[in-house]
């Protein structure tokens, strides 16, 4: 999921990185400042945590002509904003600069691709500083793509850097990651989410719906924020307890079901398996706001242990791969194998 954030306000946006990312920052920029910056840095962590973005501003950073530049009180080094390279930076014109990643109509990043990076990585920049490669995400590349990049991490060109951003990081080779310098993105705890959240929405009053959606990613909650996804959720969550108790079906629920984002209702069962995942370990009710939704939780974790649930978890999130990798499935299908998958649910335990 893209990292911009389009029309938030200002104030909600830093300009170097997110509050969350502040130890990723100083880290990198203190390598930098001493001239022992890595050819290649892998940046890896769940989805939505804004690693994106930071690639970009450590890009500019290093691009920079001046990054000492700036007022005193600012510590360590930042891009100016003002010399060419930034200007070229910002209007995302700069010739020193590019990204790697699944062509239009494609789920991966090609051979071919990287062999491109390969030569332009081995020649000299045009701007007579580094030469920047981004993969995004890196865990795209197949298998010969993969292999192809092995060249230029084990013989890096003079002032190149290759930025790695990975989601998945179980999905990389080890010969990969271990020659890059690995920086690990944790999603940010919950307080740091809503106070993000909240600057970047100042007249919503839906940040807790909008977290609870995203899985704890402020970022990805701020892009639905302008979806009717939290609308539908009291709907849905109605549906979904007609179809436990057999007073709707399976394929009326979901012929209803796939008018909305397929997307988001992915997104809300993930949410609401792994609410009844945490009630049944723990019996704790303070994550389940809605009053329905708790009356089902509550009646479903006292007929299965909480591995059962992980099955539904499973089959939830399979789909949601195959939407990620753009498979074009039939959503009616979809949608009703996900339904059964919470009917199954109401049988009694096995004897």
């Amino acid at each position: 999921m893209n990292d911009s954030l389009g029309n938030a306000s200002a104030a909600s946006i830093p300009e170097l990185h997110y509050p969350w990312q502040s130890t990723q920052w100083e880290k990198l920029t203190d390598v930098y400042s001493s001239g022992r910056l890595p050819h290649a840095l892998m940046l890896s962590g769940t989805s939505g945590t804004g690693k994106k973005r930071f690639a970009g501003t450590l890009a500019n950073l290093v691009l920079c002509e001046h990054p000492f530049d700036h007022d005193s009180a600012t510590k360590g080094p930042s891009p100016c904003g003002h010399c060419k390279n930034c200007k070229l930076v910002g209007a995302e014109a700069h010739p020193d600069i590019r990204y790697f990643s699944p062509e239009e109509k494609s789920t991966v990043v090609k051979v071919d691709q990287i062999r491109q990076l390969n030569e332009y990585i081995s020649k000299s920049s045009q701007q007579g500083g580094y030469k920047i490669a981004i993969i995004c995400p890196a865990e795209a590349m197949n298998h010969n793509a993969a292999n192809a990049l092995l060249k230029s991490l084990e013989e890096p060109s003079q002032k190149s850097l290759i930025l790695l951003i990975v989601d998945q990081p179980g999905r990389m080779l080890a010969t990969i990651r271990s020659r890059c310098q690995v920086i690990d993105f944790p999603m940010p705890n919950h307080r740091q989410s809503l106070d993000w959240l909240m600057l970047a929405l100042p007249n919503s009053s839906l940040h807790e719906d909008l977290l609870e959606l995203a899985a704890g990613s402020p970022i990805k909650a701020y892009e639905m924020s302008e979806s009717e996804a939290v609308t539908q959720k009291q709907s849905m969550i109605k549906d979904l307890a007609k179809v436990l108790k057999r007073e709707a079906t399976v394929v009326s629920v979901a012929a209803k079901w796939q008018k909305y984002e397929l997307q988001i209702v992915l997104a809300w069962n993930v949410t609401w398996v792994q609410q009844l995942i945490r009630y049944s370990m723990t019996s704790d009710s303070q994550w389940v706001k809605d009053d329905t939704l708790l009356k089902m939780v509550q009646y479903l974790a006292g007929k299965h242990p909480a591995g059962r649930f992980y099955e539904l978890l499973d089959k939830i999130q399979t789909s949601c791969d195959l939407v990620a990798r753009k498979t074009n499935p039939n959503n009616q299908i979809l949608i009703e194998n996900l339904l059964v998958g919470w009917s199954e649910l109401m049988q009694k335990k096995p004897v």
